[in-house]
């Protein structure tokens, strides 16, 4: 008796332990999204990607185009995490999308998920959201970039925190996740 109560604690420890970090809802690597030239595609993790960072985009929400370079940056630095922008909806057209993508020199790909699909897998509410999600399907962060942006159209002189960044930092160190997830600030995606 006092094993299987022992036991049982062990289970309970653990769930609690793992948490939201156990996985995503579903699996969002198994939804076909939309490239702009409207070829419906699997998100596939490339060979040297050992995480996934879903970045959840309108053309027309200045938060994003405020975070672009921002979202760049950590593209171009974290090399072995593949960035992938999803536009929720139909809220924009393909010539809006291709012209943000140009105009905010987005370094990674993006495709539109139509039937928001992935944005209701990933409970994706806010443009921009980030998705951290480990090749496991194991949700790492979920929230906001960092708190630069404080309210929709409200901004701090600097960021003084960089949750996004130290995630994805730590991840490729081999430490824990100290921040698991925040609320993101944005625009709502509709």
């Amino acid at each position: 008796m006092k094993s299987i109560l022992t036991g049982c604690l062990i289970i309970f420890l653990l769930s609690i332990c793992l948490g939201e970090n156990a996985g995503t809802k579903c699996n969002p690597f198994q939804l076909a999204l939309s490239s702009p030239e409207g070829k419906k595609q699997k998100i596939i993790l490339n060979n040297t990607s050992l995480a996934v960072v879903y970045v959840f985009l309108l053309p027309d929400c200045p938060a994003c185009q405020d975070y672009s370079l921002t979202l760049n940056k950590l593209a171009s630095k974290y090399k072995t995490i593949q960035f992938i922008g999803v536009m929720p909806g139909s809220y924009c057209t393909v010539e809006e999308l291709k012209t943000f993508l140009k105009k905010y020199h987005i370094s990674f790909p993006v495709y539109i998920d139509n039937n928001k699909a992935l944005s209701k897998c990933l409970n994706a509410l806010i443009v921009p959201e980030v998705f951290f999600i480990s090749r496991e399907n194991n949700l790492l962060y979920s929230g906001r970039i960092d708190d630069w942006m404080y309210s929709l159209s409200k901004k701090k002189p600097k960021a003084t925190t960089h949750e996004l960044a130290d995630a994805l930092e730590s991840f490729v160190q081999h430490k824990p996740i100290k921040v698991k997830k925040t609320k993101a600030v944005g625009c709502f995606i509709e």
